[in-house]
């Protein structure tokens, strides 16, 4: 049984209906992937990943990182302390040492998600930002990749204003596909 399945399984709801809800987060746990390990090597991007030769059971993007934890407590609706235990089990390298030095100042969740994101979120989302001012449509990219990776990358820095999303999509894809989608999307206004 993985971690975070015993936890759910642990985590018992208190009135009927809560017992129901909890069963059936117990049984959709059991289809999830484990979190993966976050070791405090940090590569910012899955296009960058892509590039380098990496262990695939482990997260090299803290937040990505802390968001599927997230996920995952919010699903199974579990506690800080059994989301911290599984935070824990899935540190690895230097990011346990690290986590062994500062567990004991920890009380909740919010404080380790606060505490983590200064140590290994610093910087990151002006690097996402520079990557998305900066992406253009490479050669063996197509509309679809660009689109892809512009998500992750809004989704890492929170934003959520679409005519801006548009407007750094139109900037990174070749003109010739960018004056296409407008082409279509002038069509779609029309009819």
């Amino acid at each position: 049984m993985t971690t975070y399945s015993s936890a759910v399984t642990n985590n018992n709801g208190s009135s009927g209906g809560e017992a129901n809800n909890s069963i059936k987060a117990t049984n959709l746990v059991r289809f999830l992937n484990d979190p993966k390990d976050f070791s405090g090597q940090v590569i910012a991007t899955r296009s960058e990943r892509r590039c380098i030769a990496t262990n695939s059971k482990i997260e090299h993007n803290p937040l990505v990182w802390l968001k599927k934890l997230e996920r995952l407590r919010d699903l199974a609706r579990l506690s800080d302390k059994d989301l911290l235990l599984i935070a824990a089990d899935h540190l690895v390298g230097k990011a346990e040492i690290w986590f062994d030095f500062t567990y004991s100042t920890i009380l909740s969740w919010s404080e380790f998600w606060a505490i983590f994101k200064k140590k290994y979120c610093t910087g990151l989302e002006d690097i996402w930002w520079s990557y998305i001012y900066n992406k253009k449509q490479q050669e063996n990219e197509s509309v679809e990749d660009v689109d892809i990776e512009l998500r992750e990358l809004y989704s890492l820095v929170g934003l959520k204003d679409e005519h801006m999303m548009i407007r750094h999509f139109m900037d990174a894809i070749h003109k010739s596909n960018a004056c296409e989608v407008e082409r279509k999307s002038e069509i779609g206004r029309h009819t």
